[in-house]
């Protein structure tokens, strides 16, 4: 899956920054070795990246289809569980 570009709104930065992550730390995640996966069915997004951002944090981001071919939206996003820290190991 190729990720070109992110596409932030208000909406998506404000949710991203309730949980601490900042757009910075997403673009971040992009020039760091990260994952995507697909996410559960009926979630919204359609995949996870999952990443460290430059202060090396592990990232879990979901991102969603936008209109622009490999342009993406991130949606939400959370410090990255143990089983997703994982996944980025292996």
């Amino acid at each position: 899956m190729n990720i070109n570009d992110l596409l932030f709104d208000d909406e998506n930065e404000e949710k991203l920054a309730r949980r601490g992550i900042g757009v910075e730390d997403v673009l971040d995640m992009l020039g760091q070795p990260h994952v995507v996966i697909r996410n559960k069915k009926r979630r919204r997004g359609l995949y996870k990246m999952i990443g460290k951002d430059r202060g090396g944090r592990v990232l879990t981001v979901i991102l969603e289809a936008t209109a622009i071919k490999n342009a993406w939206r991130p949606v939400t996003g959370w410090p990255s569980t143990v089983p997703e820290r994982q996944l980025l190991e292996v």
